[in-house]
């Protein structure tokens, strides 16, 4: 009989029983990688104006992973990351700070922790989400020679990422994967007369699994106008 997987949403989360020594990390999944005796999820790179990733006593933890052993809990692992990877959403992740009993199933100590609970969390305002930064949707002015940027943004082999802006004189678009764009390192610049430019990046191939990318917009003309959308859909 097939079984039924929940999806959890918005702060509601699944797992097991936690501690007072409770830490909480926001997640922007860069990948999920399968090994022979857990499911490891690897969190995109913080912006270089965060702090990094979240310190546990001297180490910084960049991953998070579950054993096999507890079939039930990594099926909702591997959903509940899926499901973030290929939606653009971010898993919060509640762990014991100083807990290095993943050791025990390949979770090494200095950079990866066991969560005992997850849930995703929509890109709203309301949430704190590091190094998450989601355009407002509404008309925003940018300065010539002025950086905005925006990301990460994950998506799976399955998904693409679709950028697109309207507005008033000439600000420049560009998309660049795993790291902000800059002038020279881009994946995507249209680089057109006005502000009306769009990007659309496909998913990375099978062997890659997942991709996170960064969206950046630069004011070039002198009275700049921009109203960017980020949205990721089906190939």
């Amino acid at each position: 009989m097939r079984r039924r997987i929940w999806l959890v949403v918005a702060g509601i989360l699944v797992g097991l029983t936690g501690s007072a020594a409770a830490a909480t990390y926001n997640c922007v999944p860069a990948e999920i990688i399968e090994n022979p005796n857990h499911f490891r999820v690897e969190c995109a790179k913080p912006s270089d104006f965060e702090d990094g990733y979240p310190r546990d006593g001297a180490n910084r933890i960049q991953f998070f992973a579950v054993p096999k052993a507890d079939a039930d809990f990594a099926e909702r692992f591997v959903y509940v990351v899926q499901t973030a990877l290929t939606t653009g959403l971010i898993v919060q992740f509640k762990y014991t700070s100083g807990d290095v009993s993943g050791s025990a199933f390949g979770c090494d100590s200095s950079d990866c922790r066991k969560p005992w609970a997850f849930g995703l969390l929509a890109p709203t305002t309301d949430v704190r989400i590091p190094y998450a930064a989601w355009p407002s949707g509404i008309t925003e002015s940018i300065a010539q020679g002025k950086w905005i940027h925006y990301g990460p943004f994950s998506i799976s082999q399955f998904r693409k990422l679709v950028v697109n802006m309207t507005g008033t004189g000439n600000a420049d678009l560009y998309v660049r994967k795993a790291d902000p764009p800059t002038d020279t390192n881009f994946t995507c610049r249209p680089q057109l007369s006005t502000s009306n430019e769009s990007c659309t990046i496909p998913g990375p191939d099978p062997n890659e699994k997942a991709a996170t990318y960064y969206v950046g917009v630069k004011g070039v003309g002198t009275n700049n106008t921009y109203k960017l959308t980020v949205s990721i859909q089906n190939k």
